[in-house]
């Protein structure tokens, strides 16, 4: 643990759990270290929204969805360590940003949404240093946007990716409809405490031996 918190000295006060990686993810951080442009398994999900979005509920939304998947703040610990960790890291949020091509030619807006989504592919992730998960707002007229989420397989897959998308719409819709935020969030920090969370499922699967199967 010494090891991990001495790897990164902004991480370092702010880390919840630390645990090991599967060894599905070791093998997609050894193909992530060939391809360190950082594109390698990142995932994206595009959503229409119709009607008025208001982006101080999206981001609070983003906050209540950290607190029902603690996974969405993990970080990968690999390039000063022993072994490669991963670390859910308390302050570490769903990145934001704000795209708005709605004052553009109505026939390039899609072709503006196609070329930032290939750019933002590019982009990629830093394991490290970046949130995992990111969601782009992109307005392309005064009420329609569209919703991109991407993310990095390393956290989750695509279906995995529904659920957290679907939480995502609940919470919003629930804000949006006059519920208060610090109500809603500590009945979210009461349902996370008493399920099971990916950390568990780590620690369940490094008490088995699997040399008995062979």
């Amino acid at each position: 643990m010494t090891d991990v918190k001495q790897s990164n000295k902004k991480i370092n006060n702010n880390i919840r759990k630390i645990y090991k990686l599967t060894p599905l993810q070791e093998g997609m951080l050894f193909e992530c270290q060939l391809n360190e442009n950082g594109q390698a398994y990142v995932v994206q999900k595009l959503l229409r929204f119709s009607g008025l979005l208001r982006l101080d509920l999206v981001q609070r939304a983003l906050r209540l969805l950290e607190v029902q998947h603690e996974v969405l703040k993990t970080a990968v610990l690999y390039r000063k360590v022993k072994k490669p960790r991963q670390v859910i890291v308390e302050s570490r949020h769903i990145g934001l940003q704000i795209q708005d091509f709605s004052n553009t030619p109505q026939g390039q807006r899609e072709e503006y949404v196609q070329r930032f989504m290939k750019d933002d592919l590019l982009h990629g992730f830093d394991l490290e240093k970046e949130p995992l998960l990111r969601l782009t707002v992109i307005k392309t007229a005064p009420n329609e946007h569209y919703l991109l989420w991407s993310f990095h397989h390393i956290i989750m897959d695509g279906w995995c990716m529904s659920i957290v998308m679907g939480d995502f719409l609940e919470a919003y819709q629930m804000l949006n409809g006059g519920k208060n935020y610090e109500m809603l969030r500590a009945n979210y920090e009461r349902q996370a405490r008493s399920r099971l969370c990916y950390s568990d499922y780590i620690n369940w699967l490094n008490t088995r031996d699997f040399s008995k199967g062979l």
